[in-house]
């Protein structure tokens, strides 16, 4: 099935570039790294990241690119080539594993991920992207409306009929099934919906729900206000704190920057209104003590009460202990470069859950043991510095709104909060779309600029 989807979407892509868009968001919303394409069990992630990295090529030689897009290109070049080239040089560095293994295992998933985001902003038109917004807001709203059925009913089909070509790697239905019957907080049940795991679906969600927040700002339209209620919905219903926290922390502070007075009056007057009703109202009150464990989720006897472990300022500092024991028990290297790629996850294969450093949930953690801390600032942090420049950079030169660099920064602000709070994953995809919407807005900018000269000009 899924090697006829892969042939059908390239032969649509050719067809009419403008669905090259639209097809990678609704790909990579849909379908799970873990699937496969059958006779031969290639990632079917990785063959569509493959074609569309040629297509972005012959594109751009054969339509080019404008001046006025020139440093956004040098941008997305050198933001993925930066990322694979510190992460296999840190192959080299690390102290437990030899690089081959590592290369072997996961770098030709680092090179073909990492062109997306070249490959993204590359296909990313004023009409590829008017296309793809709208419609991959229609297909949020059905996802989302599914996972609060897989909630109502405990049961998952979907993933039960992805895991038939997962290659049997692992037990998936298995590992969200258990998710499924776990309760926090009032929660009856964890979903996990289009991935295993409910943190990873939850972060799935952070990554695609600043597209219909961008459209509802530009076009005010209901459509795209819906999505991002249902979206908050099925984040709430995850079960998973901190990509919730993340989002709501960003997209808070986006609002209470753009909107007027009255406006954050009201919104926050919302807000308030919401979590009274949750916290008082009969028949929500179940949820009080999960809805307390997130406005205070550094108090460890609140998240107590709701049954979730970890994520307390006593607990956070135990993990920074037990981590901070395992890189300094060897030698300066390993404080500095780490043990390597994958080092955390081969930890927990060993000792499981009960240590100190639990599951490593904060992107500090791992980075600390797989890459060191000089690692952790290279890897982790430059990116985040980086991209607050090319914000920054927009905003100065007036390529965008100060509205518009404002989503940007929650955008941005989501990726790092959360990462801190539970670690990262859908890193690529995170910010393919992130330069898809900083492309889009430049766009909007300079069409805006143009309309206000040619009316200038006509007075």
């Amino acid at each position: 099935m899924f090697l006829a989807l892969v042939v059908i979407s390239i032969v649509a892509i050719l067809l009419n570039k403008q669905y090259a868009l639209f097809i990678w968001m609704l790909s990579s919303l849909m379908i799970p790294s873990f699937v496969r394409i059958y006779p031969i069990p290639v990632s079917y992630e990785l063959i569509l990241a493959f074609f569309l990295f040629v297509y972005s090529i012959y594109h751009r030689i054969n339509y080019g690119v404008k001046g006025s897009y020139k440093t956004m290109e040098k941008w997305v070049v050198f933001f993925p080539l930066y990322y694979i080239l510190i992460r296999i040089i840190f192959t080299f560095l690390c102290g437990f594993y030899k690089p081959s293994d590592i290369l072997v295992q996961s770098y030709y998933n680092v090179l073909f991920l990492s062109v997306m985001v070249f490959s993204v902003w590359t296909i990313t038109d004023e009409k590829a992207f008017g296309r793809a917004g709208r419609y991959i807001s229609i297909a949020l709203i059905l996802v989302c409306i599914y996972g609060v059925s897989t909630y109502i009913l405990h049961n998952n089909p979907y993933l039960s009929f992805l895991s038939k070509f997962t290659g049997n790697t692992k037990d998936f239905v298995g590992i969200a099934e258990r998710y499924a019957s776990e309760t926090r907080g009032g929660l009856a049940s964890r979903i996990s919906v289009l991935t295993y795991n409910p943190l990873q679906y939850a972060i799935l969600l952070n990554a695609f729900v600043f597209v219909p927040i961008y459209l509802y700002v530009k076009k005010k339209s209901n459509v795209y206000l819906f999505a991002v209620i249902l979206i908050l919905i099925n984040l709430f219903l995850t079960g998973s704190r901190g990509p919730l926290i993340a989002l709501l922390a960003s997209v808070l502070f986006f609002f209470l920057k753009y909107q007027s007075l009255s406006s954050k009056i009201k919104y926050v007057a919302l807000i308030v209104g919401a979590l009274v009703l949750i916290l008082f109202l009969p028949g929500f009150e179940k949820y009080a003590s999960f809805i307390k464990s997130i406005i205070f989720i550094f108090d460890q006897s609140v998240s107590d009460a709701a049954e979730i472990s970890g994520s307390s300022v006593s607990g956070r500092f135990l993990q920074l202990s037990g981590v901070w024991d395992i890189i300094v028990s060897v030698d300066l290297r390993i404080l500095l470069f780490g043990y390597g790629e994958g080092y955390t996850e081969y930890y927990l294969s060993l000792y499981g859950f009960g240590t100190d450093v639990m599951g490593f949930e904060s992107i500090l953690f791992s980075s600390l043991v797989n890459y060191g801390i000089i690692g952790f600032l290279l890897i982790d942090v430059f990116p985040w510095i980086f991209l607050i420049y090319c914000i920054r950079h927009l905003k100065k030169e007036n390529m965008i709104s100060k509205k518009n660099s404002y989503i940007l920064s929650s955008m941005l602000t989501t990726n790092i909060i959360y990462s801190f709070l539970v670690g990262s994953v859908y890193y690529i995809i995170y910010f393919s779309i992130f330069f898809c919407l900083m492309k889009q807005m430049v766009m909007e900018n300079r069409k805006e600029r143009i309309k206000s000269l040619i009316m200038l000009l006509q007075k």
